[in-house]
């Protein structure tokens, strides 16, 4: 019992345990959208989602290229330009799947180690599920995930400290110590 006890610990670590993998360039949208509306009625919200492209090294970027996949929940789902960027082509490859092409106009570039390479607008219902609000992202095959504001989430630390009570509780409870009687 206590090497099942050690192994669920040490699995527990694993998944408290940050993995990070670095890459020379790598897609980000924040959780928090830069702007939300309610519709009149009340029943859809409309949020805008920036799209931003992190590189180590200052590198220049000309054009960029998005595949998006959303929940059953959006009703539109709408590309934009932002920054230098301009939307060159917007294109449903799919159900409930876009592909999106974000260029600097002119055969420019754009370089930084964050560079802000366009806008999502995304119409949902507000009384839809959580899961049906999603949007994942892919951009050269790395893959993200928006989730909703509104989600349940459990935290890692949550999950840890389950893990050590669990442990704390069985150390307490063996029959070496007089608390196994309970």
């Amino acid at each position: 019992m206590k090497k099942a006890m050690l192994y669920l610990m040490v699995l527990g670590m694993f998944l408290v345990a940050p993995f990070s993998v670095s890459a020379t360039t790598s897609a980000s949208i924040s959780n928090t959208p830069v702007s939300s509306e309610k519709s009149e009625d009340g029943k859809t919200v409309k949020k805008t989602y920036e799209v931003y492209i992190a590189t180590t090294e200052n590198e220049s970027l000309e054009d960029v290229d998005f595949g998006f996949k959303y929940g059953s929940a959006i009703t539109e789902f709408k590309c934009d330009g932002a920054g230098s960027f301009a939307l060159e082509n917007q294109e449903s490859t799919g159900a409930n799947t876009v592909s999106c092409k974000f260029a600097v106009p002119n055969d420019g570039e754009a370089s930084g180690e964050k560079i802000l390479v366009g806008k999502v607008v995304v119409t949902a219902k507000v009384d839809a599920a959580d899961e049906d609000c999603t949007i994942e992202y892919v951009y050269e095959g790395a893959t993200g995930k928006i989730n909703p504001a509104t989600g349940v989430n459990i935290p890692y630390a949550v999950i840890a400290g389950g893990i050590v009570l669990a442990a704390g509780v069985y150390f307490v409870t063996k029959k070496k110590t007089k608390l196994y009687q309970i």
